[in-house]
């Protein structure tokens, strides 16, 4: 019954329910379209009589399922076969009746042929068989048939956008926006216009609707349009005469005829009913509304000035209290300070003066204190002229101000930041990618996102399709104006293969371009004597080469209309070779050639959403090749101030776990296997002598670790010495030792020491060169580190020069001592070399940033991957409020 009733069970399910604008139906609705921004786009554009009805459906369902509208095409298919026998040759005949041996079965097999043969049974039971090339009869063993059936059935629903169907949300707000773009044109109101008048013009409803993004007009105003009160034209009943919309009245009190309309009507002078359903308004003004107190809103106003004014106070006496600590670093700021000073102790004494701003200076800047003590005059007068007692002391022997020719100049506030990039290992199976922004004046570190890498995209792009959109984002929260700062990246941290993981570039396996500072290729990269501190013998790759490349590697193209959309798109596949989606064949309309990459860029973030762009639009396209040297267009270079020259070469990945590690290993390794070490025993395997060995060596070890705790007066090694916790043979047996930066570091003293110590034995053995070399190189790396130590940050180019000689001498001796090469090996010559401009590189390392990486692993293992992101961020809210707290303690 309810079904077939006209007004249909939408109805009666909100028969009672209040769905006014402003009621809870409608506010809990408000809420769940901040998670369906497309349906909210969809509510925006409905007239006020279909806001009504569109909050009547939702409330039923408290779903939005019901704006999608789909059509759907059923086709089932059914397949039936059935068996009465099967087609037989003469022989298969005799040796089913009892075989060709048999002269009965012969005569049987004889008789059930010409049977088959029959005028009236040739047509079923004889077919000649092509493939035997003879003929072949049906054999019917019993007259009981089986059959069997299959069926299967295809559906395909399209959900319908450009040609909505009649009666759905979307054909609704077709009209609406249809509507609001008559009314414009015409002069009416919207509520007037009708779909007769509108499908009467040359556009039609649809060609009014596509007017709608372009008519700034059409947008929904406050207040409504009033076609909730309104009642809506049958179907088929006349055409409305259309009312001219009336000159706009200045606001004030209604005039004579509206008042006495209003009376007439049993009104009070005033208009009731809200901007929609016409519901009674509440008779309480709003807080804050324009029937407020004026007086408290400008005192609020006042106090909240005073308060940042307060803030700014505090932030000076810090500096300058940090001033009196350190003034050599603060030597830039001694005449802004002392010009804040002067200007503040006559802001202070002006508030003295004046009753008003003395007040309302203790109101707005000493709250706690005023509701703790009695106020009183007598103890506001006390606080004002303690407040200023203060001040005066603080803030004497002013100078004159240097900043008169700063003024009218626009004022920011710069914050420095570096970024850190890096991938973490958090379980055995599981890696995420981490990326952070350091406040360089405070040190405090912020987590910007993290990725999972089984996360990752899988079309052949290895990940990039899942990290552009996070760097495109991060670009345009870079690059877009903010009132109260403005970040500058200074340095750019990450490891070798993270920071061409961002920037797109090769990694060092490349034949071509290894090597992401320079144009080395891989056969000159482990050359050694080649390079001076300012000169390299292949051409730098700067920021004017990149974009020269990227300008010749990356091509943009205009896609006209849709036919052209999907004959690109019926051309593109996707192909782990080529790194995404690329073409298979030429596309001469546009250019295009056979493997160029479809690129993930601003205006198309997701290459699979090639097909859903309207058009026209734009995409780019990569061209390199296979050899090409940039892979990808990176967001991050393309923030205003960030160049090649941003990226800070790490120590920890490239000096630490690069030759210090390499060096170690193969010297520790020529310990084991000298005379000093080896057991004496001859009938023991080399396994078992090794093991023996490095029990020795192990002790020595502990020992040298114990004689270092015992002297460590300065307390440097307590501070930031770390011991390794086991040596084992596995931990030797690559090319590089298997330990942490921290331990590796920690142990160059150690063989250094073993060397010195045992060079009469090791000199007169049979590998005395070696030791030799070996002896020396680490006496240039333990120069190298004491130089980097204690240099600060800005290093001249002399000291560069002396980081540069005792490098190129330790890397030449452990050539010479036969210790591996590694890439990071020419790396290290860049470090040094960027050195002059970048600074003394101990100052940028990302020991403490990735502490931060192992703090956040152990969150990442105790959340479940389920939700993994947002438990998360969650936990390092949670654990950021911790510190705050214990901080304030």
């Amino acid at each position: 019954m309810i079904q077939t009733s006209e007004l249909g069970p939408v109805h009666w399910a909100t028969q009672k329910t209040n769905l006014g604008a402003r009621g809870p139906a409608s506010q809990a609705m408000q809420r769940a379209l901040k998670h369906r921004p497309d349906v909210k786009e969809l509510y925006q554009v409905l007239l006020d009589s279909e806001k009504t009805a569109f909050r009547a459906a939702w409330t039923c369902s408290r779903d939005f399922a019901f704006t999608s509208s789909k059509r759907t095409t059923s086709n089932v298919f059914r397949k039936r076969k059935e068996d009465v026998g099967v087609f037989k040759t003469q022989l298969q005949l005799e040796a089913i009746l009892g075989g060709s041996h048999q002269p009965e079965a012969v005569m049987q097999a004889k008789n059930y042929m010409s049977m088959c043969l029959r005028n009236d049974l040739k047509e079923y039971c004889y077919m000649f068989n092509d493939w035997l090339k003879a003929p072949t009869y049906l054999w019917v063993e019993s007259l009981v048939s089986s059959m069997s059936e299959t069926t299967w059935k295809n559906e395909v629903t399209v959900e319908v956008q450009d040609e909505p169907i009649v009666g759905s949300w979307a054909y609704k707000a077709q009209f609406c926006k249809a509507a609001r773009c008559y009314a414009v044109e015409k002069g009416l109101y919207a509520k007037d216009v009708t779909r007769e008048m509108i499908e009467a013009t040359d556009l039609g409803v649809r060609g009014y609707a596509e007017l709608y993004a372009s008519t700034p007009a059409a947008l929904p105003q406050p207040g409504g349009d009033g076609s909730a009160s309104k009642t809506a034209p049958k179907p088929g009943g006349p055409i409305p005469t259309p009312s001219p919309a009336p000159a706009p009245k200045a606001k004030g009190k209604p005039g004579k005829t509206e008042k006495a309309t209003l009376e007439a009507m049993g009104g009070q002078g005033k208009v009731e009913g809200n901007d929609e359903t016409g519901q009674p308004e509440t008779k309480k003004p709003r807080k804050g509304g324009a029937g407020g107190n004026v007086t408290s809103k400008k005192e609020r106003e006042l106090k909240e000035f005073l308060a940042l004014e307060a803030q700014s106070d505090n932030c000076m006496t810090a500096i300058a209290a940090d001033m009196s600590a350190n003034p050599a670093a603060w030597s830039w700021a001694k005449d802004f300070v002392q010009q804040y000073k002067s200007l503040r102790t006559e802001i202070v004494q002006l508030y003295a003066d004046t009753e008003f701003f003395k007040e309302a200076k203790i109101g707005g800047a000493f709250t706690v204190d005023a509701e703790q003590e009695p106020e009183d005059a007598g103890y506001r007068e006390a606080k004002a002229q303690r407040t200023l007692a203060c001040h005066q002391r603080t803030h004497r022997d002013t100078p004159p101000s240097i900043f008169g020719s700063q003024a009218g100049l626009p004022k920011e506030r710069i914050i420095p930041v570096a970024v850190y990039f890096d991938g973490v290992q958090y379980t055995k199976n599981e890696n995420f990618l981490g990326f952070y922004v350091t406040n360089l004046r405070t040190k405090r570190q912020q987590l910007v996102w993290l990725l999972r890498l089984s996360e990752l995209c899988s079309c052949g792009c290895r990940g990039w399709c899942s990290v552009f959109p996070l760097l495109d984002h991060f670009r345009r929260d870079m690059c877009a104006p903010h009132k109260d700062l403005r970040s500058c990246i200074i340095d750019y941290k990450a490891d070798w293969p993270a920071y061409i993981e961002l920037c797109g570039f090769r990694t060092w396996s490349h034949n071509k371009h290894p090597c992401p500072l320079c144009t080395v290729n891989q056969t000159n990269m482990r050359a050694l004597g080649t390079m001076t501190l300012h000169s390299c013998p292949h051409s730098l790759f700067d920021q004017t080469a990149y974009e020269e490349l990227v300008a010749a590697t990356f091509r943009e193209i205009f896609v006209p209309d849709e036919d052209t959309k999907l004959r690109i798109n019926a051309q593109l596949r996707y192909r782990r070779p080529g790194r995404g989606r690329c073409l298979k064949q030429n596309f001469p309309l546009l250019g295009l050639r056979k493997g160029w990459r479809l690129e993930p860029s601003s205006s198309l973030p997701d290459v699979h959403d090639f097909a859903k762009q309207r058009c026209p639009f734009s995409c780019v396209f990569y061209t390199g090749g296979k050899d090409g040297r940039v892979l990808h267009l990176s967001p991050f270079l393309q923030i205003p101030g960030v160049t090649m020259n941003t990226w800070c070469v790490d120590v920890l990945h490239t000096w630490h776990y690069g030759p210090m590690s390499t060096f170690i290993a193969h010297s520790l390794r020529h310990l084991l296997r000298s005379p000093v070490y080896r057991p004496s025993a001859s009938d023991l395997d080399k396994e078992e002598a090794d093991k023996l060995a490095l029990l020795t060596l192990r002790a020595e070890l502990w020992s040298y670790y114990k004689r270092r705790r015992e002297n460590d007066e300065d307390g440097m090694w307590r501070k930031k010495g770390t011991e390794v916790w086991n040596l084992s043979l596995t931990m030797l047996a690559g090319k590089y030792l298997k330990a942490k930066a921290a331990e590796t570091h920690g142990l160059l003293g150690f063989v250094v020491g073993r060397l010195e110590k045992h060079a009469h034995v090791l000199l007169s053995a049979e590998h005395a060169n070696t030791c030799d070399f070996l002896l020396r190189a680490g006496r240039a790396a333990m120069d190298f580190d004491a130089v980097m130590a204690n240099g600060p940050r800005a290093i001249d180019e002399r000291f560069c020069g002396m980081l540069f000689d005792h490098y190129n001498r330790f890397i030449c001796l452990c050539e010479r001592a036969g210790v591996a090469l590694l890439p990071k090996c020419h790396m290290m010559y860049h470090m040094i070399q960027r050195a002059v401009q970048k600074g003394n590189p101990r100052m940028y390392s990302t020991y403490i940033d990735e502490s931060l990486n192992g703090l956040i692993a152990q969150i990442c293992r105790s959340v479940h991957r389920r939700g993994w992101a947002l438990e998360v961020y969650r936990k390092l809210a949670m654990m950021e409020c911790f510190q705050q707290e214990a901080n304030d303690r």
